[in-house]
């Protein structure tokens, strides 16, 4: 077989999702295609095709590609059996436990899309997505799986805007910004208290000098 001309593969394991966001393009689909899914054994022969070809990344996608019942088999065969990077652009909606244990000795990264970031807007656009449940789930991949980022895709209003959050070792900085930020905080705290214990506790001396030097204008003549 020649070598191929790209070094990028993008495969759809299925052309519909349980989504459905107004803006989404789903890959240039018409929205009234007959729903699909691609079989393991298809999956297995172009795998097998391109494990030869010098690609540098096997992207997953859809729809959405966890409506496939095979996808965790599909992930497992392409671990097994290409060298390049291996992602999944997926919702994250539909996965499950066990998807993720077994998934957790793979190569596999997720490109995660969140619609919008606030739990409201994220079901207006989706009608049947759940925010907590993708936070629940993506708190899960992060504890169980070895994913070297996640991508998140949050939309304002028409705007679509992609940032990368990496493993939690890389938000140490922003944690100790924020201790740091409670650490002035307590400061600031401990300051007025020390000035208000110093005031109460200099308050009779400065009570008792003020009546000595009453006193003395009162009672001791001038020489």
């Amino acid at each position: 077989m020649k070598k191929l001309q790209w070094d990028k593969v993008r495969i759809l394991v299925a052309n519909y999702c349980n989504y459905k966001c107004p803006f989404c393009h789903n890959e240039g689909q018409d929205k009234t295609t007959t729903k699909e899914r691609m079989s393991l054994q298809s999956f297995r022969r172009l795998v097998d095709i391109l494990s030869n070809q010098p690609i540098s990344e096997f992207n997953i996608s859809g729809g959405e590609p966890f409506l496939n019942e095979d996808i965790v088999d599909m992930i497992l065969y392409g671990n097994d059996n290409l060298d390049c990077d291996i992602s999944c652009a997926t919702n994250l909606s539909l996965i499950k436990p066990e998807h993720i244990n077994a998934l957790s000795g793979t190569r596999i990264k997720f490109n995660i899309q969140f619609p919008f970031a606030t739990a409201e807007a994220f079901k207006r656009s989706t009608v049947t997505g759940n925010l907590d449940r993708i936070l629940t789930n993506k708190y899960i991949i992060s504890i169980i799986s070895t994913p070297a980022s996640v991508i998140k895709g949050v939309t304002t209003k028409h705007i679509k805007i992609n940032r990368i959050f990496l493993p939690i070792i890389m938000r140490i900085p922003s944690i100790f910004a924020s201790m740091k930020r409670l650490q002035a905080i307590a400061l600031l705290v401990l300051n007025g208290m020390v000035w208000l214990m110093s005031f109460i506790l200099l308050l009779p001396i400065v009570s008792l000098y003020s009546l000595w030097k009453l006193c003395k204008r009162i009672f001791v003549k001038p020489q």
